[in-house]
């Protein structure tokens, strides 16, 4: 979290403060702070701690009492006049997840914790903060009835009123108008384009004859499409009373008498006395959004995953995967049977987390966001399947953040204890529940829901009571080498100070939520940013000279820097970055990282870049340079740890591979520490997170099934569609409002159907070939009008030589002939001559992953990815006649179909690496040799010219798509990366020959 200081008077001098120099200007003056040195600050002056964007981390002590202002010591004189003294204050504050500033060790400094900002998040009631909001005695608004008289207390929605969409609701222009709504929503096209292209288009279509039939034919503006979007889908927003500052939200009929805001004293209401709020939030009713998904036949039969899933037959489909989903983790099924048991029962995950518009931009944006685990894990984190329930109003995180999430959890509270009855056309009335299961979002989003474990605390662990340390000889920073037994349910109800907790966390009444451990394991801030930044700092410590926090420190100060097992010398650091961008062409787009040169240049870093980072360069780059074989294999280790997991699916030995990493990790650093060559400082809250993820995965399921990932995306394009400058808080909560109710109409009515000729589709029948003969599932995409008939020695592009693509015919005919020799084990063909008639295709669909090929990469100029590399396996008799599976990687120069004795066969036909083997430092890192190019050889003048070596395989053979990492100091070495994949521990077992092709 980032802080700037900011002294507080009533006036503008015109001296300095600090050194009584006298100036003829503010400016003057303002230009001198900045270089005063002087010692000196009057005590009776105010030091405010104003956040500032990026905002990450909320910092809490607890050991202080809550006050608005601080006093800063004159110690930090200095400091607050200095900016460049300030921007290193700035830098060395850690992010979310870095416990180098623990605030609690903060006090054994003097006058280091008047710095610290103070947070009260216990609203009006510091004794018993939570208790203040009984969930089933809040008040929320919501479409749905509840008769108070009646016994059944479920709340009944009424959708038989509903109007059925299909193809014949919308007329052509109100088609166009909505597609044009999405354009310009997608990208953000301000309102002024807006209007433009609606003149422009309603020039075009004025004498179109298809819409000219229709009477009074007109594009409508948005504002129309919003009001006939909104009446289409019945959905809408509830709004409530904020305070102006965003302090806190106004309960329902509890502060119905308040005029003022009982935390900044700030009036509530237009002071022209019409009773109108000056703030309100709209927020979207859970129940609103279910009801609407339920009614519709579409919609309600994709909510039947879960019922499906629990239901399916193991007996028929045997596996040793023993976890796939949050429905094989403990918790749902400690409650399955007593929450789950309509077909229609809703799980779901909430999570928050903020966000700026601008990269210095002064105001922070909350949003509340709601995953639905009743979706196809393919389908739930896509933006249409998950929703936004509202967004916080104010500058800042609102002081009684309780006060906000109470109206949420009071009508979650409420439909998982009474339920709701949705009334439909089709199938009559529906009675369900809806549970949540897990809150979640980045560490200081945690701590909002949970109220425990602030991770820069003494017990800054939320699952465990493990208790941080300070490093050897270093009074600051609170760090976690040992586990702690873990915390239950009953520490998060009696939620007791000294275990950590700041309050009653809200989730403590829903009884679908099982403390700790309903609180996740979120994958992108701990494995990414956490894990993944501070290996890379680890790592890097020699690219600057301050970065010392992890050598070991002697009593007299001293740095051990000798013996420190992660070193890395800078000259090599930097060779490592070029390798990096040297890497980039070799990846393909499948991978979410940008692979840029993290080692020059490290702002604006993403998540993602830190995973990829994280999984395939530290692993292939950095760890071959470290000295000591035990710090390689600590630091592979972890990877693979991490790796695993962040599969789908575990089984028994999978979660213990995952434990045995982890530990030997843990393991390693403790020892190197006890040897005094390592810090404390590597046992930072994330590293100790790691600790409990198997406890977790079996808990809760795999902990990428509720990543923020989603969250993150709506960020994004709710960061892309808050344009305004002012009333930015309002206009945000009207964007919850339209982005709901459309991506609830893009779910059960798919207009791309009904939009023939206006936008052209992006595929057609022609485009794609299935098997004809239904013996593969795999697609070849793109293919070539005609065939080609090899036998006439023609090109691609028609000229009369016996090339193909630039391999000699010969080359790709005696490629082809050794296929089908080894998928039928003979020595030569003896059918009938081998037919040269093939249908070329650029791409195929292989599983779920689109690879291209080297004509593709021709046809599209685009060089700067390699979406054509693919590992594959090949089948060979050995010497003893046994079949033998190995393991190739090559580049798919492209795809075909081909007929041989009757069959049809889908193929590529590739060029093979040169040599396949492993990397020197583990064994679990393939690694390949390029062929030198043949040019390259002649200009070298090598006495023997060494050709390609092409082969044909079968799409099947296909494993995934691969990518590469050049090795330093040979331009031809490579080491071979997967998305999220992790090999096998030997992969030299099953190396390949190219001989055997």
């Amino acid at each position: 979290m980032s802080f700037s200081i900011r002294i507080s008077r009533e006036t503008e001098p015109s001296f300095c403060t600090n050194c009584y120099t006298s100036f003829d200007s503010a400016r003057a003056l303002r230009n001198h702070r900045r270089n005063c040195r002087a010692p000196i600050l009057n005590e009776d002056q105010d030091v405010e701690m104003e956040e500032q964007p990026p905002v990450e981390t909320t910092l809490i002590q607890p050991q202080s009492p809550p006050s608005a202002l601080v006093t800063a010591n004159s110690d930090h004189a200095n400091q607050l006049h200095d900016d460049d003294a300030m921007s290193d204050i700035e830098e060395m504050i850690p992010a979310a997840d870095d416990a180098d500033y623990d605030y609690a060790g903060f006090e054994q400094t003097p006058g280091a914790a008047d710095l610290l900002p103070i947070v009260d998040n216990n609203g009006d009631n510091p004794e018993e903060p939570g208790l203040e909001f009984d969930l089933l005695n809040v008040k929320y608004k919501t479409v749905g009835v509840v008769d108070p008289d009646a016994e059944d207390q479920a709340c009944f929605y009424d959708c038989r009123s509903l109007e059925d969409i299909n193809q014949n609701t919308y007329t052509t222009t109100e088609l166009v108008s909505i597609e044009l709504y999405d354009i310009v929503n997608d990208f953000a096209i301000p309102r002024d384009a807006y209007r433009k292209l609606v003149r422009l288009m309603n020039t075009v279509l004025r004498d179109t004859e298809k819409i000219s039939r229709e009477s009074n034919p007109e594009i409508m503006h948005g504002p129309r499409v919003q009001s006939m979007l909104q009446r289409q889908s019945s959905l809408t927003s509830h709004e409530y009373d904020v305070c102006i500052n965003g302090c806190k939200l106004y309960a329902l009929e509890v502060d119905d008498e308040e005029t003022i805001c009982n935390i900044c004293s700030h009036e509530r209401y237009d002071a022209r006395g019409d009773h109108r709020a000056l703030s309100t939030m709209k927020v979207m009713s859970i129940g609103d959004i279910v009801s609407r998904l339920v009614a519709n036949p579409i919609t309600r039969e994709e909510l039947r995953y879960r019922h499906a899933y629990d239901n399916r037959d193991l007996e028929e489909n045997p596996s040793d995967v023993i976890i796939a989903d949050v429905f094989d983790g403990a918790t749902y099924k400690s409650i399955k049977n007593t929450h789950f048991t309509n077909d229609l029962d809703i799980a779901v995950a909430i999570m928050n987390d903020g966000f700026v518009v601008e990269k210095r931009g002064d105001r922070l944006f909350t949003i509340i966001h709601l995953m639905v685990f009743n979706y196809d894990p393919h389908k739930r984190y896509k933006e249409e399947y998950t929703h936004e329930l509202c967004i916080f109003p104010g500058k800042k995180k609102p002081k009684s953040f309780d006060s906000f999430i109470s109206i949420i959890l009071a009508e979650l509270q409420w439909l998982s204890t009474y339920g709701m009855v949705v009334e439909t056309n089709d199938a009559g009335p529906i009675r369900l529940k809806v549970h949540p299961l897990i809150c979640g979002g980045d560490t200081p989003a945690v701590f909002d829901w949970s109220k425990c474990a602030h991770h820069a605390s003494e017990y800054g662990c939320r699952w465990c009571l493990s208790r941080g340390m300070h490093p050897d000889n270093r009074s600051h920073g609170m760090y976690f080498p040992n586990a702690g037994s873990m915390r239950t349910n009953e520490d998060y109800e009696r939620a007791e100070s000294n275990l950590g907790f700041n309050g009653v966390s809200l989730f403590n009444q829903l009884s679908s939520c099982i403390a700790p451990q309903c609180f996740g394991f979120e994958e992108m801030h701990t494995l990414a940013r956490g894990v993944g930044s501070e290996l890379f700092e680890m790592l890097t410590v020699d690219l600057s000279p301050n970065n010392t926090k992890f050598f070991y420190t002697y009593p007299d100060g001293e740095l051990e820097r000798e013996n420190y097992p992660f070193f890395i010398p800078k000259q090599r650091l930097f060779e490592i970055g070029k390798a990096i961008e040297d890497t980039r062409s070799y990846i393909p787009v499948a991978f979410d990282g940008s692979f840029l040169n993290l080692v020059e240049k490290l702002r604006g870093t993403r998540s993602v870049d830190y995973l990829d980072n994280l999984l395939t360069i530290i692993p292939t780059l950095f760890v071959p340079e470290l000295a000591s074989p035990q710090a390689r294999k600590a630091i592979m280790k972890l990877v693979r740890g991490v790796c695993l997991a962040l599969q789908w699916e575990f089984t028994e030995s999978r979660l213990a591979e995952i434990d045995e990493c982890i530990d030997f990790f843990i393991d390693y650093c403790k020892a190197q520490r006890d040897a005094m060559c390592l810090s404390l400082s590597v046992f930072r809250p994330v590293m100790h997170q790691l600790t409990h993820v198997v406890w977790m995965i079996r808990e809760m399921g795999p902990i990428v099934a509720y990543s923020s990932r989603s969250q993150e995306r709506s960020i994004g394009k709710f960061g892309d569609l808050i344009t305004g400058k002012s009333r930015t808080g309002k206009q945000s909560s009207n964007l919850i409002e339209i982005v709901a109710i459309r991506n609830q109409l893009k779910r059960i009515f798919d207009s791309n159907e009904f939009l023939q000729g206006i936008r052209p589709q992006p595929y057609a029948s022609t485009t794609y070939l299935n098997h004809p003969e239904s013996l593969t599932s795999s697609q070849l995409w793109e293919p070539d009008q005609e065939e080609t008939n090899l036998d006439h020695h023609f090109g691609f592009d028609g000229t009369d030589r016996a090339e193909l693509h630039g391999v000699p015919i010969a080359r790709f005919k005696r490629a082809l002939s050794k296929y089908y020799c080894r998928i039928f084990s003979l020595q030569r063909l003896n059918n009938s001559p081998l037919s040269m008639t093939i249908k070329v295709a650029h791409r195929a669909l292989i599983g779920s992953t689109v690879i291209g090929s080297e004509i593709y990469r021709e046809k599209m100029h685009e060089f700067r990815r390699s979406n054509h590399l693919v590992m594959f396996r090949s089948t060979h008799l050995n010497r003893l006649n046994h079949p033998v599976s190995c393991w190739f990687v090559s580049r798919v120069i492209f795809f075909f179909q081909h007929v041989y004795d009757g069959s049809t066969y889908f193929l590529a036909f590739v060029e093979t690496m040169k040599n396949h083997g492993v990397a020197s430092h583990d064994r679990s890192v393939p690694f390949v040799r390029m062929n030198e190019p043949v040019e390259q050889q002649i200009a070298r003048r090598v006495p023997r010219v060494i050709d390609p070596k092409y082969a044909v395989i079968s799409i099947d053979d296909v494993e995934m798509q691969v990518g590469l990492v050049k090795s330093l100091g040979n331009d031809l070495h490579f080491s071979v990366i997967a998305n999220y994949h992790a090999f096998e521990q030997d992969m030299s077992i099953d190396a390949g020959d190219i001989r055997n092709l």
